[in-house]
């Protein structure tokens, strides 16, 4: 569904994008992590932005509504087994974001691998490709159980243009029908692939970034632990990730009264984790593994890890686990940069054009990959 009729870009959306931008210096906190808060001085401190009241009143999805579905699925689509997969395909059916495309100069065309999984390739028309682009490969979420590269696919658009790289979304397969080591393994071999074939693709091996929000920053903080000897991926940015699944360290880390999102403040949350990481994992490996859970990262492993930027917002219930790995990651050493957006919620990447902090978000990870080494 687009908001470009229903909600153009209005003088207010202006206003508060200019008023963002202004918001630029970076700080180190009380616990050494390098921070940026980019609150809207005109949103009350402790308040939802009115814009998520707006969204939710204005926009109300048909009962008969269907979430796009990934290509990667469909060769495994079945019945649910038991009432908790048929609440789960139920969710994947409704998962939904109002967005716009607000960047017209970028070409696209889909990419297969050698191990046929599908890649959308994002390329900025505005830019002399002549010379190698850097490139960002972009995991999505959905609560490891749905989503697609459509759903927030105009974030993708925006930030090739803005950033003057090329955007690869990865079109993954993913729980229940498939298990943690499936989707991992789909997105590391697509990583690999875009290396080994960076000539022809036109993009700079040396300057590889692994993307992921949600459930897919989960999945990103995992590829980059299975790349810690290859180092394909140069960075990591991390939009509000999930980095434990385990129960008790869920309950532990979040904070009550979430919010209103997509993760917000319908149901019991520990018991939504427990029961998708169940999803994910198969019961295969620990909820309390590195692999599943990046905030069990040893040491020896935190402090290897590359260049990171992680964006947290403020009703959500997972930003105090955001904030948690942010600080676990800046006192082993590791160069990471925190934005903090207050009055924002989970996912609000989704709805770009109706959120100005989306389109910040745009301009803030452009100016955080021209400053890379």
């Amino acid at each position: 569904m687009s908001n470009s009729d229903a909600y153009p870009r209005t003088e207010t959306y202006y206003d508060k994008l200019e008023r963002l931008a202004k918001i630029t210096q970076f700080e180190k906190d009380q616990n050494g992590v390098l921070s940026l808060t980019k609150r809207d001085p005109k949103v009350k401190e402790g308040q939802e932005d009115p814009v998520l009241a707006e969204y939710q009143k204005e926009y109300k999805f048909p009962k008969d509504y269907q979430a796009a579905k990934s290509k990667a699925m469909q060769s495994a689509e079945r019945e649910p087994r038991n009432d908790t997969e048929k609440k789960l395909f139920d969710w994947r059916a409704r998962m939904n974001g109002v967005s716009k495309n607000m960047a017209p100069y970028v070409d696209t065309r889909l990419i297969t691998t050698d191990e046929g999984i599908t890649m959308k390739e994002y390329t900025p028309k505005l830019v002399d490709q002549s010379n190698p682009l850097p490139a960002v490969v972009y995991i999505h979420g959905g609560g490891f159980i749905g989503g697609s590269i459509y759903l927030t696919e105009d974030f993708s658009y925006l930030l090739s243009q803005v950033a003057r790289v090329k955007v690869y979304a990865i079109d993954f397969r993913y729980a229940p029908e498939y298990d943690y080591e499936t989707a991992i393994s789909d997105n590391y071999t697509s990583l690999k692939y875009l290396y080994d074939h960076s000539s022809e693709l036109g993009i700079d091996p040396k300057n590889i970034t692994l993307y992921g929000e949600s459930t897919g920053a989960n999945i990103t903080a995992a590829v980059i632990y299975t790349d810690r000897d290859t180092r394909y991926a140069k960075q990591q940015i991390l939009f509000y990730p999930l980095v434990t699944i385990d129960s008790e360290q869920i309950r532990k880390m979040v904070p009550t009264g979430s919010g209103s999102g997509a993760v917000g403040a319908s149901g019991d949350f520990t018991t939504l984790i427990d029961t998708i990481g169940t999803a994910y994992t198969h019961n295969k490996i620990s909820k309390l593994d590195p692999l599943v859970s990046p905030i069990n990262y040893s040491d020896d492993i935190t402090k290897n890890l590359p260049r990171t930027l992680l964006v947290a917002d403020e009703f959500d219930p997972l930003h105090e686990e955001d904030y948690d790995f942010a600080k676990k990651l800046s006192q082993a050493g590791v160069d990471l940069h925190y934005i903090y957006y207050p009055g924002m919620t989970h996912a609000f990447l989704n709805n770009v054009g109706l959120y100005a902090q989306a389109e910040d978000a745009a301009y803030e990870i452009a100016k955080w990959l021209s400053k890379a080494k």
